[in-house]
């Protein structure tokens, strides 16, 4: 259950990847935001409440000259999450930087991967360390089958 709560953030980190202008082969684009996502649940802790970023983004499109192609896209920024007042009154706010990378291999068949890491680091308000980190892999084959693994979701403190 808990991993399924984090899938808002991740998919959306990783849509700011698909989010940027196409850069062409061998080009880099950098990015800087802001997001605020409402009734987001922290997976470490089950308490619900709103989650704010800002961020740099660095994205990179390599294509060759058969058509294969590598994206890579790296974010890192500051986050803060406030819980729901009403539902979680009393629950601790967290604050602290996040990194997420997202690889996207495509070879020249039909068919790509793609894996993305996330870790986060910060302290809630009473002053205890909370960390997370998260692998999302994805694997389309040749047939179209779509194979998704969540793995190594790790939440320390919280």
């Amino acid at each position: 259950m808990r991993k399924l709560a984090f899938i808002p953030l991740g998919a959306l980190l990783g849509v700011l990847m698909f989010s940027l202008p196409a850069a062409g082969a061998g080009a880099t684009q950098t990015h800087d935001g802001t997001m605020t996502i409402s009734d987001y649940t922290n997976p470490c802790t089950g308490v619900s409440g709103t989650v704010s970023e800002t961020y740099h983004q660095v994205f990179l499109e390599k294509i060759n000259a058969i058509g294969s192609y590598h994206l890579t896209d790296s974010v890192n920024g500051t986050l803060s999450f406030v819980p729901d007042p009403i539902l979680f009154p009393g629950a601790l706010s967290f604050t602290g930087t996040f990194h997420s990378s997202d690889v996207v291999n495509s070879p020249l068949r039909p068919g790509f991967t793609e894996t993305m890491l996330l870790t986060v680091n910060g302290h809630y308000s009473d002053g205890t360390h909370g960390a997370l980190h998260e692998i999302f892999h994805v694997t389309v084959n040749a047939n179209g089958t779509v194979t998704v693994e969540f793995s190594g979701l790790n939440c320390i403190g919280g």
